[in-house]
């Protein structure tokens, strides 16, 4: 028969509670360590992608945007798949001096620099970065353009990508 007593036998009170406390001591640190490696990803990316044009080339990156579509891919199953968006596609138009190398390294530095500024607005429109995640980017040549495809690491992230994605090319629209 157990007891509520202190020391009273496995289903104690006090060793349930020590049990919860460290729960939630690990749940915490889990999230803290989270943000901690998206810190770390970016000043390794900031170091690896920036250099002393980067706000230039940014802003200049950022005003080619043409336009924007889901990006939809194959989720396989087993024997079976499904079609989901998983992010974006964006594209940019080409400019002479542009490649696809030299953009995805610009991409990368911005998100590098969004996440360490920390400073997410209501209704931020950017599909380059992400406040809890990281945005996968890997942008590719076309004819007259480039398409950067941006890809979350969930279906939530992808569904963020691509809904700012689509009001970030309308905030150029608009204009």
């Amino acid at each position: 028969m157990s007891s509520c007593r202190p020391g009273g036998g496995s289903g104690s009170l006090r060793g349930s509670f020590a049990f919860l406390s460290l729960a939630a001591l690990l749940a915490g640190c889990a999230h803290v360590s989270a943000r901690d490696r998206q810190l770390d990803t970016a000043t390794q990316e900031l170091a690896r992608y920036c250099d002393e044009n980067a706000e230039h080339d940014i802003a200049e990156a950022l005003d080619t945007v043409q336009r924007a579509e889901p990006l939809v891919e194959r989720i396989i199953t087993g024997k079976s798949y499904f079609l989901r968006v998983t992010g974006a596609q964006v594209w940019f138009a080409a400019q002479k001096g542009f490649t696809a190398q030299w953009l995805e390294r610009t991409l990368e530095c911005h998100q590098a620099r969004r996440v360490l500024e920390n400073t997410p607005s209501a209704g931020d429109l950017d599909p380059f970065w992400l406040e809890d995640g990281w945005v996968d980017i890997q942008v590719h040549p076309a004819s007259t353009a480039f398409i950067a495809q941006l890809r979350g690491r969930t279906f939530h992230q992808a569904d963020v990508i691509n809904s700012r994605a689509q009001s970030f090319v309308a905030s150029f629209e608009a204009k």
